[in-house]
């Protein structure tokens, strides 16, 4: 692709997909016609989002739920408080979900404002009314009547603060103002990005947890730690709250009290249980925490809790081999890859039943182990873990991957809030640090440092630092897994043999991601499918998965300790789930995957029946044919649903000339040629001016426009004209300009014109016809400075116009072209401001040239063909 060539790319696919991130805005909340929703999207309304309490490990009784719809509206960063507000959104949903209400992108650019008015609770002279966030993506400035309560940065962490002393008797308003860069800025993003494709995804934009109230004592329980001791059948328990107060804290089996812990508040007090009941998958078993705190002898705050008496270690087994042991036993961890997306949600879960569906399918499935990758869960996910009974590997989220001034920074703090908001959970074993060294650092430094503040955990130091694709290894580390409890390779798509140390268990932290597509169960039919071998059948997953367990079960045999299989979930544009995205289809039956797991590890729960996965169709295997479906084409010439398929079937096969036939028998008769599953097919379907998306995109430039960005219909329209009615003229090897110019420009008007002009110039640059080169070009960034329409890259162009170019005229229009693109674009390019520079000398603005020729010095930094530059220009020998 030639460079001035390649911004049109980058233009036009932005543009593509601002639209469809923004097309589905609806004036008031719906949660219908949700493109592949899950089986639990029909369930949510504004009443009943999260209604649970959402923290199981203190409850208290005393809470307000603040879910449910809010205003919002998305602003400029430069605005301030917005005086009014678009419309709803239903928290707790990411703006760019479907089921917010919005399903619209937020900028680097833009603020997203929430706004809520909620009624004063009864709040007596010796309490309190703290507010709290389990997640909001990612700086949120939180306002109470207008007056700054807290600032918390941090998409994956929950906050709170004590707004008492901020509300007033009747009605008040929260407002929340949210900045996210997602993966433009210097905070942990996970696998979101502005442009997903691939492994990245939609970003979680907003709040995306619950938001709630709760009335407290002056005197408040404000947290607890609890750490078990097997080896003693001890647990040690620290109340901490303000103050120096009596606590009492009662651990509870099944309505009995089996041991009763009387101390003081912020200390280390120790506790005792006779023969305790251990904590495993197998048998996941919590004791009722019961915490009060006293001043004097009047009770001030209560709380309900639990915890699990559990141990994780290293440690040999009686073949001497390192392992992952729980509860001073060896415990092979057969994981699986869960990254927490759902195509209704994103990062939110529609329900409370959709979060525990998840978990209990993996272990039906016959995991006992879930990887949870690169994004921290609300609290209620970690209990089912807890209470149905799967380790849990959590993943810290990564710095952003380019390591921007700051991210090291931001990184730690997540860190940290990470494990004192995790600590805990009975069922996190592993702390993840690294990934495959995304934005990894310092990674013996880092890792010793979670070790310091987490003694009781096993501490994976970098998952995948060495990872294998195809049994080749894709970079070496020359210090690998230092000061890791665990070596852990990645090796895509079999299992392999990693290497083995004193003191560390060996594991393969990925392995797997069979793509396997199921027709009418993808988030987007028109973007290729995605697995880490390439796509397969239902048929060909039984088999190759059937021969990577018998792998595992040698590799077990051979001292690896645990294995985590991609993915549960296909996941937007990967297909390599057990389970389609919408978690309506599994790709082979429960039983199969529970029965081959049992060669490794025998799990008592993957035998059940459930309801709980009643509504689960297995795949057909039966795939029908591009070739017979194209037979059939006639037959349904109404049924829109087969008429896509065929057309995404063909795009595969570079059918171009029946895409378009078969495109334009689809948009004779869909209602909404513009919606989100449509405008993309439009768009690859419309080749020609004869074609119905030509058409349909002219009738609703407006709408387009809006959604997505000035001018977007205007170039998708000048491409199509090019396409059909210009490039023909040109590939001849000797274009009749003013044929082709009599021949579209009437029909068509000024786009005919720009375009026809664009492409004359680009032909002349190639053939160094530098006189009508300038020509065109000045015509076509004439027209650009009163248009803002420009698909080239301006700095390329222009520094022919310097170098070949003579005509006073068109160098004046090239240096007002270049002022723009370095207003617009290229304000850290040096390149830019080199030609600028240098039209400047060329028509004699020596002072001026000098300038600009010393600010593409220092933009730069002193890069010798700049230093040059400006050193002829100033000794006047350029």
């Amino acid at each position: 692709m030639k460079l001035y060539e390649l911004k049109f790319a980058l233009v036009f696919s932005y543009f593509i997909f601002s639209f469809i991130s923004g097309y589905a805005q609806t004036p008031i909340w719906s949660g219908k016609n949700i493109h592949l929703g899950s089986p639990w999207a029909g369930n949510v309304t504004p009443s009943n989002a999260y209604g649970q309490y959402p923290r199981p490990q203190m409850v208290r009784s005393n809470w307000i739920n603040l879910n449910g719809l809010w205003d919002y509206r998305i602003c400029d960063v430069k605005d301030t408080f917005p005086s009014f507000f678009e419309s709803k959104i239903l928290v707790p949903y990411p703006i760019e979900s479907q089921l917010s209400g919005v399903n619209k992108s937020l900028l680097p650019t833009q603020n997203l404002w929430y706004k809520k008015t909620f009624q004063k609770p009864k709040i007596r002279s010796n309490e309190r009314l703290i507010l709290h966030f389990g997640a909001v993506d990612w700086k949120a400035t939180v306002f109470v009547n207008g007056k700054k309560a807290i600032v918390h940065k941090g998409g994956y962490t929950s906050f709170s603060q004590d707004i008492t002393d901020l509300v007033k008797n009747g009605d008040n308003v929260l407002t929340v103002q949210v900045f996210d860069p997602t993966d433009q800025g210097i905070g942990p993003h996970g696998k979101q990005m502005l442009q997903p494709e691939n492994i990245y995804y939609t970003p979680s934009s907003g709040i995306w947890q619950t938001v709630w109230m709760e009335v407290v004592p002056d005197k408040h329980i404000e947290r607890y730690v609890i750490v078990p001791n097997i080896d003693s059948n001890s647990f040690q328990v620290k109340v901490e709250c303000q103050g120096d107060l009596n606590v009492v804290v009662k651990v509870i089996d099944d309505g009995k009290i089996v041991s009763e812990l009387i101390g003081k508040s912020n200390t280390m007090l120790s506790g005792k249980i006779v023969d305790p009941h251990l904590w495993s998958p197998n048998s996941p078993f919590l004791y009722t925490l019961d915490i009060a705190i006293y001043d004097g002898k009047r009770k001030k705050d209560q709380v309900k809790g639990y915890f699990g008496m559990r141990k994780f270690s290293i440690a040999k087994d009686n073949k001497g081999t390192e392992r992952i042991f729980l509860n001073n036993e060896p415990y092979f961890n057969l994981g699986i890859l869960d990254q927490g997306f759902w195509p209704d949600g994103l990062y939110t879960a529609p329900t409370e039943d959709a979060m525990k569906f998840d978990i209990e399918v993996i272990k039906a499935m016959g995991f006992n182990t879930i990887r949870k990758h690169i994004k921290i869960e609300p609290a209620r996910w970690y209990y089912y873990t807890d209470s149905i009974g799967l380790l849990v590997w959590q993943d810290f989220v990564n710095p952003n991957q380019g390591l921007p001034e700051g991210a090291k920074e931001e990184f730690e703090v997540g860190v940290r809030e990470t494990i004192e908001q995790l600590r805990n959970i009975t069922s996190i074993a592993t702390w993840v640090v690294f990934n495959e060294k995304w934005g990894s650092y310092n990674q013996k430094g880092v890792t010793e440092w979670v070790k310091s503040l987490d003694h009781s955990r096993i501490v994976n130091g970098h998952s995948g630092e060495l990872l294998y694709v195809n049994d080749k290894l894709r970079s070496p580390s020359p210090d690998a897994y230092a000061s890791s409890d665990i070596i852990d390779i990645h090796a895509y798509p079999n299992p392999r043999k990693p290497t083995f140390e004193s003191n560390k268990a060996s594991v393969i932290g990925e392995f797997g991601g069979i793509g396997v597509p199921i027709e009418g169960h993808i988030w987007d039919d028109l973007q290729t499918g995605w697995g880490y071998d390439g796509l397969e059948n239902v048929s060909s997953l039984r088999s190759k998965y059937t021969y990577m367990i018998d792998s595992i079960v040698r590799l077990k045999e051979e001292g690896v300790s645990g294995v985590i299989y991609t993915q549960p979930f296909d996941v937007e544009s990967e297909q390599n789930g057990l389970l389609t995205y919408d978690r309506k289809v599994i790709k082979l039956p429960i039983r199969f995957f529970a029965d081959i797991n049992s060669r490794v590890y025998t799990n008592s729960y993957a035998t059940r029946d459930s309801d709980s996965f009643s509504f689960l169709s297995s795949a057909d295997s039966a795939i029908i044919s591009y070739g017979a479906r194209k037979k059939e084409f006639e037959k349904h010439i109404n049924d829109s649903a087969f008429l896509r398929s065929l057309i995404v079937m063909g795009i595969g096969q570079n059918d171009t000339a029946f895409i378009s036939r078969v495109g334009n028998e689809y948009f004779r008769i869909v209602r909404d040629p513009i919606s989100k599953a449509n405008f993309k097919l439009l768009v690859r379907t419309t080749n020609s001016v004869n074609d119905v998306g030509f058409s349909i995109i002219g009738k609703h430039d407006s709408i387009i426009n809006r959604l997505s960005g000035p001018n977007t219909s205007e170039y998708l329209l000048m491409n199509i004209i090019y396409s059909s009615e210009i490039k023909p003229g040109i590939i001849s090897g000797n274009p009749n300009w003013d044929s082709i110019s009599h021949s579209v420009v009437p029909k068509y008007g000024q786009l005919a014109s720009e375009r026809l002009n664009s492409a004359k110039m680009i032909y002349f640059l190639e053939h160094e016809d530098w006189s009508n080169y300038g020509k065109a070009y000045k015509i076509h960034f004439d027209n650009m400075l009163t248009t803002n329409r420009n698909v080239y890259h301006i700095n390329n162009l222009t520094w022919h116009v310097f170098v070949n170019v003579k005509d006073t005229a068109v160098l004046s229009t090239a240096i007002k072209a270049i002022e723009y693109s370095l207003s617009k674009f290229d304000m850290r390019n040096p390149n830019a401001y080199d030609t600028y520079a240098n039209l400047l000398y060329k028509i004699g603005r020596r002072e001026d040239a000098l300038k600009i020729a010393a600010k593409a010095v220092e933009v730069s930094k002193n890069n010798k063909e700049f230093v040059e530059t400006y050193q002829r220009m100033k000794n006047g020998t350029l």
